[in-house]
């Protein structure tokens, strides 16, 4: 084989595989090696790499996020999102026969804002309004079920994330800010609203969070699998 062509494999395979010392093989019923494991790569994909072409995720910078829900519809715009980088990796469960992998990240603190849009109603209480917002958030543990599936690149193995569900529990508190409800024409209206909100930060954030998550935590699934598919699986998993 001539030195050109062992080069330009070389090139080839390096696009692929990055070997990163801090990584050790784990057994699949090893959840303390897998959460670390995990660890590790959530933290490389909040942080992104330029180099590698994989942005950073805190801020996480959202032009739109919609909320459908049944009772109540929402817009989130132009919205930022600030504390992905102090969430850790608490339990992470990988069941190859079934192609799964399970992990939870605990949050102490998340803070949105931007601009919305509300109508509807907010369990027992009528929204409707636009103008900022502002959310913060302690203590969430987010619950992430993915669905995995292997990606082979000459000759090499790779795992990526599929599909995913995510839920959460919020244990601290939520504050929220909203200006302009009910476009600044009942007052005394929108502070019960907003007092309501806060008073009922844990039903309202069950209820409100499930399309700011899926929004989020795909650009997250995102950046997993561009650093997975430059780690051969034997690198992950030990067989």
């Amino acid at each position: 084989m001539s030195r050109s062509v062992i080069i330009l494999f070389c090139v080839i395979v390096g696009v692929y595989s990055v070997q990163y010392p801090e990584i050790t093989p784990c057994f699949e019923y090893d959840s303390a090696c897998l959460t670390r494991t995990s660890n590790i790569l959530y933290k490389m994909s909040v942080a992104g790499d330029p180099s590698l072409n994989i942005e950073n995720l805190d801020p996480m910078f959202q032009k739109r996020i919609d909320g459908n829900l049944a009772t109540i519809k929402y817009t989130f715009h132009n919205t930022t999102l600030k504390g992905f980088n102090e969430c850790t990796v608490v339990n992470s469960k990988l069941n190859l026969k079934k192609s799964t992998l399970k992990f939870d990240l605990f949050c102490p603190t998340f803070k949105m804002y931007g601009q919305y849009d509300v109508t509807g109603r907010l369990i027992v209480v009528p929204m409707e309004g636009n103008g900022d917002y502002s959310i913060l958030c302690k203590d969430y543990n987010i619950h992430i079920d993915t669905e995995i599936k292997f990606i082979e690149k000459n000759g090499v193995r790779y795992m990526a994330y599929k599909t995913f569900k995510v839920d959460g529990d919020l244990e601290g508190k939520m504050v929220t800010e909203l200006t302009n409800l009910f476009n600044g024409q009942y007052e005394e209206l929108a502070a019960f609203v907003l007092r309501f909100i806060n008073t009922n930060w844990k039903p309202v954030s069950k209820e409100l969070q499930g399309p700011v998550f899926y929004a989020n935590v795909r650009r997250l699934i995102k950046n997993f699998n561009k650093f997975l598919k430059r780690i051969p699986f034997d690198q992950l998993i030990a067989q």
